[in-house]
Order: C-alpha cells, then structure tokens, then sequence
C-alpha cells in the first residue's frame, strides 16, 4: 500500500497521511474472496462486469441485478475494511499506533431502490437513472455515513447525535491541541462545547446532476427542497426513520421556517461562487480524482 511505504519513510517527523480508497466507487469490482460471500443468487462473468456500473442498471432494475450489485457493493466495502485492517495492523507493528490518531469517514453512501419512487416522481436525474447509485437524491442512505476515530486523545465514547463532516477537520484539530483551523472553529459540540444537539442545523446538498438538491435536518425534522427553496419532502426522523412519510402538509409552519434557511443558503451560495478562483493546479486534482 503506497499510503504505508508513505508513512514508514516520514514517521521520523509529525505527519499527516491522506489515504482516498475508492473501492466503493464505480466500476465496484472487488476481488472475488471480498464479493462472494454476500452472493445469493448466480452470476455470470458477463454479468459482473456489466454491473461494475451504476448507469448499467438502466431505467429499470430487476431483482436479479440489484442482489448482484448489492454483492460486489458489499465486496468493495470488505476490500476497503481489510486495507484499513492491514494499516492499524502495521502502524501497532512499527510502535506508531500509540502516537497516531486514526480516522476512517465517508463522503457519502450509495442507494439501492431505498426511495425509486420519491425518484422517479421527483425527475431529477438527467441521465434518467432512478434510485441507483449517487447523485440525485438526499435521503439517508446516501447522508449518514460512518465516522470512527482511534488514538491518543480520542474520547472512548459513541455519538448518536448526528453531525456534519464540517465538524471532521475541527474536531481532529481539538484532539491533536493544535491551532490549524481558520476561525470559527467548528469542533463536535460534544468535545468541544459549542452548540446544543437540538439547535445544531445539519446541512447537506446534491450539486452532481440536474438542478441542485439541498437538505437541512433540525432536531427530528429533515426537510428536502430545491435550490430555489422548492419544498420536496418533510420527514420526522424520530418516527420516520426510514423516510417514508412526507409531512408537508401536515406541518406548514416547520416547512416555512425550514424552506426560508434553505432560501438564505442558496443566496450564500451564490455570494460564495463569485468569490472561487480555481487555478490551474487545483483543477488538475480535481481531475485527477475524478470531480472535473
């Protein structure tokens, strides 16, 4: 793993090591050991590959190809869990586990005709790909991603709460009592005292195909609308967990107050927008991963 060949020559010094392992992005074509076990019906080779693909699935999904690409998903995230396995392994084996704090996250999930209905009557995805995959919907499956942490100064502890992936790069910060962080810090209120669970506004947007898509949950409510403050859906998580009782019209007042905070985003958005200048050598990353 080039990551640890990284680590082993600079560990001599305070480092920081970023490891992007894309296993679980497209083409999702694990090792067969890794997809095996979670394969409960026959696939053909021809099959396989032609599902390493989201987009393959087409318009419709039988239940046949959904098992299939439910299993070589499956497969990328043990291919994944066994290189984060091998890395805590070999950090303990060079005595730097006890130094370093190691941290596994996501950028998001993927979805499985969790809500193909909510999709396809919503129409937003361009490519005409429904409820498979990313990029077109705000609900859960895709939102609430894994966050685990190990190493010195990380409290034993588990958060239910939920929290942003802003608060990722404050809160390690914190750990490491280091000041690298461009004010206002933004640390998980329960490490370091800022706002209350219930005040907290939890954001999220979809800018990856047709109009953009934002969420914003406050306490048990979740609220998905449009950029323009075009109200989608209102779901109680409390519950509803699963997301599957629109409360719009039963709760008029949260929409309202709920839809004028997406309104304000969206403006901030724009203010934002004017003021990126991406260079020459940024762009390159981003193509480089794959973003532009």
């Amino acid at each position: 793993m080039l990551g640890l060949d990284w680590i082993r020559k600079n560990s001599d010094q305070p480092f920081f090591c970023f490891l992007l392992l894309n296993d679980t992005h497209e083409p999702t074509m694990p090792k067969r050991r890794f997809f095996t076990p979670y394969l409960d019906v026959p696939a053909t080779d021809n099959q396989l590959r032609e599902l390493v693909r989201w987009g393959n699935l087409g318009k419709t999904v039988c239940a046949e190809s959904l098992a299939i690409k439910k299993a070589l998903y499956a497969g990328a995230v043990a291919s994944v869990d066994s290189a984060i396995g091998k890395m805590s392994e070999t950090l303990a084996d060079w005595k730097l586990a006890d130094k370093t704090i190691t941290t596994v996250f996501s950028d998001h999930g993927e979805e499985f005709h969790d809500h193909i209905t909510e999709s396809m009557k919503w129409a937003h995805d361009p490519r005409d790909i429904n409820g498979i995959g990313h990029g077109h919907s705000m609900f859960n499956e895709l939102l609430h991603v894994p966050w685990i942490a190990s190493g010195p100064g990380v409290p034993s502890q588990k958060i239910m709460n939920p929290v942003s992936l802003c608060n990722f790069a404050p809160t390690v910060c914190h750990w490491l009592d280091v000041d690298a962080m461009p004010q206002p810090k933004v640390a998980m209120p329960e490490f370091a005292g800022s706002a209350k669970p219930e005040d907290r506004m939890i954001l999220s947007q979809e800018i990856a195909y047709g109009p953009d898509l934002k969420s914003v949950r406050h306490g048990s409510w979740k609220l998905v609308a449009k950029s323009d403050g075009t109200a989608l859906a209102l779901y109680n998580l409390d519950s509803d967990p699963n997301e599957k009782i629109d409360l719009r019209d039963e709760q008029p007042e949260i929409v309202e107050n709920l839809v004028e905070f997406v309104k304000k985003w969206s403006e901030q958005d724009k203010d934002n927008d004017s003021k990126w200048d991406i260079n020459d050598r940024i762009r390159k990353q981003l193509e480089d991963l794959g973003y532009a």
